[in-house]
Order: C-alpha cells, then structure tokens, then sequence
C-alpha cells in the first residue's frame, strides 16, 4: 500500500465521518419511528454495504502532517476502488430509500432533512408525490407488462382515473394496445376504454398518427376468419373504438381502405346485434367518405370488386332477427351499391341469365339464390320498410347511367309495390317517390317529351274528365305524365314474371303480383292492349278458386275493372268469350274464372252516353249482347243452365251486373244497334274458338229490341236451371210450393235489380218484391215465352216457363181477374211444341207467326 498525501487522507477520512453520521442519524430516525421489519432490513443492508466499503484507515496521522517522501505520490487503485464502492452504495441507498418512502413503509421521510442535498430533496419530492408525478405514471406503465393479471388490472384502473396530460396520454398508446391481446378480459375492456377516451379528447392530427399502430392490432382482434375475440361485448366495443377513430380522420382514411374493408369483413361473420350496427357504420362511412372520391378518380369498375365483397359480407343479415340491424344494413347497401357496385342487383334479386348454368351445380355445389328485395317489400317492421323505400329512391336517382338502364327494371317493381303496402302512410309516400322519379326522368330527356309537355295538356284534362272508376288508394287521379311513362318502360318486362307468379303455388306470392299488376295497370292505361292476351287468361286462373281465396279474387277483379276502363274491349272481351264458352278445349275451371271476371269487365268500360256510334263494336251493348249470347245460348248448354255450382255463381254475377248496368243507363235500349257479323277481333288460339266468338257476336239478342227482355230470359233460365226445382213439374203438394215459392221469390228480387237498385226495392218482404217484378215479367210475357220455348232442349227451360206462367198467375189474381185467364201448364207444353216444328221453316217471319 502506497503512502497517501495528507490531502487526499484528510477528504476520505472526512467522507467516511460523514458517511458514518448519516448511518446513525438513519439507525435513530427508524427506531424513533419504529419501522416494519421490511425497512428495517433494508437500512441494515445499507449499514453493511457502507461497513463493508469502509477501509482500514492508519490512526497515527493528524489533520495537516506530511509524509516524509519528498515526491508527492498519487492514490493507489485500492483507493480508488474503494471511492467507487462508496458512489455505488450512495446510489443504492437512494434507491432502496425511495422504494420505502413510495411504500409508505418511512412516513415523513422525505419532509426531513437527510438528503444530501437540495438536487436529491428535489427529486425525493417528485418521485413520492400523491397521485401525480412522471415516478408514479412510469411505474403504473411499467407495471402493464407485468406477468401478473391483478397488477396489470390495478395499474389499467388507476390510470383511468389519473388526470393525465396529452403527452402521457400519448406514450401510454403503445402499451395500451398491446393489451388488446391481453389474457385477461377485464385488462382488454379496460385497455379499450382508456384509448376510447383518449380518441374522443384528441385532435385529428394525433390520431391520424396513431392509425398506423391501431388499425393492425384491430384487425388482428377483429378482422380474421376466426374469432380472435371471444367477448361479444369487447367486440362491441372495439368495433365502438373504430368508429369514433375513423369518423374524426374521415378525410384521411384512403390509405387504410384494405385494414377497414378486412375490419369489415371480420365483423359480418359475427350475429352481435350492436357489433353489426358498428360494422354497417363502417360501411356507410366507407361508402360516403372514401369510395366515391375512388370511383370519380379510378372508375367504377376498379372499385366494384371491393364494393361487391363488402355487398356480399353484409346481404345475410337483412334476415336478422333485429329490425335496427336490417335498418343498419339498408343504410350500408344505400351508400355501397352506388360506389360501382351497380351489377350487385342482380344479386339482391336472385336473378340470373336463364340459360346460364354455373358448373359447380350440377355437382351439388351452387350456392342458393334468394330475392332480398321481395323479402324486405313484405317485412312485417314498418321502419325497415320505410328505410327501404328511401333506399330504392336513393338508388334509381344516384346510380351511374349505364348501371341504372340494366338495373331500373329490377328496382322499379319494389318502388311500384310500395302503393299497395300495409301501411297507409308508405302508400302515400311511394306514389310521392314515383311522382318525384317521373320529374326527373322528364328533366333528364327534356328534348324527347317537350312537345308533349308544352303541347299536350287539353288531352291530358280530357283523359282525366273521362276516368269514371274509383282507383284504389293512394291515387287520388292519374298519375303524372313522368310517372306514367317511366312505369310504362318497364311493364313489357315486368309483366311476364307476374303473370308467372299469378300462377304461384303460394297464396302471398298471388296476392301480391295481382296488386301490383293493379297498380301497374293505372300507370300503362291503354298500352295495356297489346299484353291482353297474357293478363286475361292468367287472370281468370287466379280467379276460379274464388271461394278459397276471397281476397284475390277481388284484387284481380279490380285488376280487370281497370283494364276494362282503359282499354277498348274489342282488344279482350272476343278473347274473354271464347275462353268461355261450352266447348272441350275449356276447362270447367277456365270457364269460373271468364264468368269470375265478366262483371268487372262490363263494369269497367266507357260511359256512352253522347258517343258515336261509328262501330257498333265500340259501344259496351254490343259487347253485353254477346255475353247475353253466351248465357242464353240456343244451341249447345247456356251458360245459364249451367249445373256447377262455382259456374252459376259467376253467371248469376254476371246477369245481376248486366241488370245495373241497364239500370244506371250505361246500356242503353237496342236502337239501332244490331249484331255485327264478325267479332270486333280474334284473339282465338285455334280456329275453332274464333268461330265461337263470331257465332256469339252474330247471335242476335233473345228478345229482339229490348236488352231488358233478353236480361230477363237470362234471368229465368238461371233460376229455372235451379237444382232445387229439379223433379218438381210433375209433384204437387206443400213441399213443392214452398220450394217454388223459395226460386219465385229469388227470381223477384233479381228482376228488380233491373229496373230499382237494392235501396230503392222493398226490402224484407218477398210479397212486395214479387208484387212490383211480376208486372215487368207480364209485360215482356209473350215475347219471353217464344224465347223460353225456343230454348227448350236447355236444362232449366221447362221450370223458367213454368216460373213465367206463376207470376202472371199470381199477377191476374191480385188484379182480380180469373187465374184460368193466365195459359196453364198443360197449354204450355203445347205451345212448346209448336214452336218445335216450325224451327224447321227457312222464313224467319213466319217462325216469328207461329210463335205468336
């Protein structure tokens, strides 16, 4: 050991004093305070370590005596290891010190004054300072990589309740969101909250920066074919967390357009009704913010295949069990669809080319088609059909022009359906969208349709003074000229799939093409004409079965009233009347549903009263004599006599609408207007059945010059050909007369439908329906004999004459005269029989002689 200059002795000497004085000072303020066993053994390591690191100094030399040498000599490495020893211990006793104090374990130890100086009584202050400070905030982060659950769970607790500044707020990101991955469920939902927080308090700029940390952990969490995530609820929140991140950096987010799509797509597999609300969020953010600036720039097809995916990955849930998730997923397909993605109706329809087969089915393998857009014109929730309609509306105004003239025909029909929906207030508001989407189709082809516009309004006002039918709601009149024609561009196609879907095997699906056909049909009016021979005969299918379906019958009987207003008749009734007569080609079924229709259509045509009479055809009482013709047929089986009972009920209809029609004078009396030898058209499928519509045609009326007389044989066959009746000629008794006095009865009632409507007969009593018919029937008594016995071979003749002879026998006793007076039925049959002969003879005044 070398000597030391007294110098460097006195200062080490000097160090060790004061080293040993704050030793001791520590050693009493612990036993004055009575510290745990934890301080106290960590002071003790203290006191060895400064024991230890203690040298064995000489005793002999004073302050200020010098060494004999005459060099001065410098301290040896001993020494100098030992002063590195002492910084050491130094160092490690403030550290043990301030993990007492931080613990709580040396209360008051900082507000004394045994640090070493004002630099180290600084630091002691911040670094213990109660709920702030940089020492407490380090070490909560730290502890969020410790490998216990607990700890990270308190630290992630106080720091939600921490006041921290942005800059810590910052540096706490990283570590936040590396426990979105953490094992433990509490730590991830409150990893989540706090960055949550922190995106709602910061300005776009950081968090734009802080997008390219965040956006793969969330698709890491979010976005893959297996669920990273088991929690639904921190899904929930996670996909909560992304909204509120892009939606600030809105105008920022096209570099990150594929982490949101794979987002997006992650999130869809999932069935968590909130989670899927912030998936469809996502996407209208995408679809408004991102992809339209994209298509403007790169074109719609070099964006369709992303808007497709997003399209397909959503389509499923417009079937979930939540109306606000269908709700969610209408607003997202609103704002995609539009972003190039124009040919993804097709899919929405479940249409494909007809005679395109995809080769993965014929081996079991093709993937189902479903029409969406019918599914949501029929969901039972009022508000997703109201976000529907304004999806349709936003689709057929917004789309790109060479998207919108494949796809309108595929949306229209939706738009169209909303005018018979449930809900009144979307009745109105669908007519109001079609009336908007006609203004604008005018607008937009302004040269093709201006002189119509500037030119055509006094036909416009005449058209509206002749609409003489009540239209179904919520037509108040004819729709607008824009509205008419744009409906009108579609119908050619539209009307095959629903005269298609007339004869669905399901009663909702028919129900549902009849009212929208209905609807149609006010929009096409008389371009109809040319698709009668495809409307009428799936009409009169839907309408056979009308007592199983009361409710469709009636919808396509307002189908064809309408049709029959606005469409001259020669263009369907030949057609109506060939399908319904008595003949082999035509089913029984076929013929219920013509006499179904019958009514609706006479009901349907033009007033004409003031017409011209230019062509006979033209008027509605040439067509009324040949389905006259049709009921009271002299050869072959009249409609009237029909014995099926579905038959009867539509020729009874049939005959009672004649009878109005007579009564409110829109049949006038047959001056003038004689049989035409040819139907006004054949419409007829063979040869055979347009010579039976130029037979009904030429067939001159059964009373000649009175429509009321041919009504009335009609009328007396129907109820002659009663089943009730049948066997009864020949039967006397109380049975028989009650059951002719029940068909009596029922003939008076019809007979006064032609001359008083049923408020202004007597109702209630059959006598005095009889009393006021029974004149009508005497005063048409000879001619309507000669036209009952002309038609002897029929079923329900004998009994219809006989129901002629009661009532003037019952007429001549109220008046008093002799009931011997009215011919009997033994005379009868006797004038029958004369008839029969002369049927031979050419000359046709001398049959009318011999029936005199």
């Amino acid at each position: 050991m070398g000597v030391q200059t007294p110098r460097a002795a006195s200062a080490f000497a000097e160090l060790v004093t004061g080293e040993q004085a704050i030793r001791a000072e520590m050693a009493s303020r612990i036993r004055a305070r009575s510290i745990g066993g934890g301080a106290a053994a960590e002071v003790e390591v203290v006191h060895s370590a400064l024991a230890s690191a203690t040298p064995n100094l000489p005793q002999n030399h004073s302050e200020g005596e010098e060494s004999q040498p005459s060099s001065v000599r410098k301290p040896s490495d001993q020494q100098a290891a030992a002063a590195d020893r002492m910084k050491s211990v130094l160092a490690l006793r403030k550290s043990q010190v301030g993990k007492a104090a931080a613990a709580g374990q040396l209360r008051g130890l900082h507000s004394s004054k045994d640090s070493d100086d004002e630099e180290d009584e600084a630091e002691d202050a911040a670094d213990t300072a109660p709920g702030s400070g940089s020492a407490t905030f380090d070490r909560l982060v730290n502890l969020l990589g410790d490998p216990t659950a607990a700890s990270r769970q308190a630290a992630l607790q106080q720091l939600c309740g921490l006041p921290l500044g942005g800059d810590q707020r910052k540096s706490l990101l990283r570590p936040l969101l590396l426990r979105f991955a953490d094992p433990s469920e509490r730590c991830r939902e409150l990893a989540a909250s706090i960055f949550e927080q922190w995106v709602e308090g910061a300005d776009v700029a950081d968090v734009s920066g802080s997008l390219p940390f965040l956006l793969p952990v969330l698709v890491e969490r979010l976005g893959t074919e297996a669920t990273a995530e088991p929690s639904e609820e921190l899904r929930s929140a996670l996909v909560s967390l992304t909204t509120k991140a892009l939606f600030k950096v809105r105008a920022l987010l096209r570099p990150y357009v594929a982490e949101i799509g794979s987002i997006v797509l992650g999130v869809c597999r999932d069935n968590y009704p909130p989670a899927l609300r912030g998936a469809c969020a996502l996407m209208v953010l995408v679809g408004r913010e991102v992809l339209p600036p994209m298509v403007k720039s790169m074109g719609g097809k070099a964006v369709q295949p992303y808007s497709a995916r997003l399209i397909e990955a959503v389509l499923p849930h417009l079937h979930h069990r939540h109306s606000s998730v269908r709700v969610a997923v209408l607003e997202a397909l609103e704002h995609v669809l539009l972003a190039g993605a124009g040919q993804s109706v097709e899919t929405l329809v479940g249409w494909r080319m007809q005679n395109n087969v995809p080769i993965a089915e014929f081996y079991g393998k093709g993937e189902v088609r479903r029409n969406h857009l019918a599914d949501l014109s029929r969901d039972s929730s009022v508000a997703v059909r109201s976000r529907f309609l304004r999806t349709l509306e936003r689709w057929v105004r917004d789309m790109a022009g060479e998207d919108l003239y494949e796809q309108e025909v595929r949306l229209y029909p939706y738009l169209c359906n909303f005018l018979v929906d449930d809900a009144p207030q979307l009745c109105s508001q669908g007519l109001c969208v079609l009336i908007s989407l006609g203004e604008a189709y005018l607008e937009a082809h302004e040269d093709e349709y201006r002189e119509r516009v500037e030119y055509g309004h006094a036909e416009e006002v005449r058209r509206d003074e002749a609409l003489n039918i009540q239209l179904p709601h919520p037509f108040a009149g004819r729709p607008p000229l824009g509205a008419r024609v744009r409906v009108r561009n579609h119908f050619r196609a539209l009307v095959h799939p629903i005269v298609a879907e007339l004869s669905c095997w399901t009663a909702k699906e028919r129900l549902q093409s009849a009212s929208l056909l209905e609807v149609l049909l006010v929009f096409v009016e008389g371009h109809a004409a040319e698709f009668g021979h495809l409307v009428l005969p799936a009409l009169a299918k839907a309408a056979a079965n009308a007592d199983a379906e009361p409710e469709l019958v009636r919808r396509v009987c307002s189908c064809a009233r309408v049709l029959a207003h606005y469409v001259d008749a020669r263009s369907y009734l030949p057609l109506l009347l060939q399908m319904a007569v008595a003949d082999p080609l035509n089913t029984l079924s076929q013929r219920t549903g013509c006499f179904t229709l019958l009514p609706p259509l006479l009901r349907g045509m033009y007033l004409v009263k003031g017409a011209a009479a230019e062509a006979p055809s033209t008027t509605p009482a040439t067509h009324a004599l040949a389905a006259l013709s049709l009921l009271c047929s002299e050869r072959g089986e009249a409609a009237a006599c029909a014995q099926h009972t579905p038959l009867r009920n539509g020729a009874r209809a049939t005959l009672r609408e004649l009878c109005a029609l007579y009564r409110e004078g829109r049949l006038p009396p047959l001056d003038g207007v004689e049989p035409v030898s040819e139907p006004p058209s054949g419409y007829g499928s063979t040869e055979k059945l347009e010579s039976a519509a130029r037979e009904l045609y030429a067939t001159p009326p059964a009373v000649r010059g009175s429509i009321d007389g041919s009504i009335l044989v009609g009328l007396l066959l129907w109820h002659g050909s009663d089943p009730a009746l049948s066997g009864l000629l020949e039967q006397q008794g109380a049975a028989a007369a009650s059951a002719w006095g029940a068909v009596a009865s029922s003939l008076a009632g019809d007979v006064m439908l032609l001359y008083r409507s049923a408020e202004e007969a007597p109702g209630g009593r059959p006598e005095g329906a009889a009393a006021n018919a029974w004149p009508h029937l005497r005063h048409h008594y000879t001619r309507l004999r000669s036209a009952l016995a002309a038609r002897a071979d029929q079923v329900g003749a004998p009994a219809a004459m006989e129901l002629l002879d009661r009532a003037a026998s019952d007429l001549g006793a109220a008046e008093g005269a002799a009931p011997a007076a009215v011919p009997a039925a033994a005379p009868a049959a006797v004038v029958t029989l004369s008839v029969a002969d002369v049927e031979s003879f050419d000359d046709e005044e001398d049959v009318e002689g011999a029936s005199l």
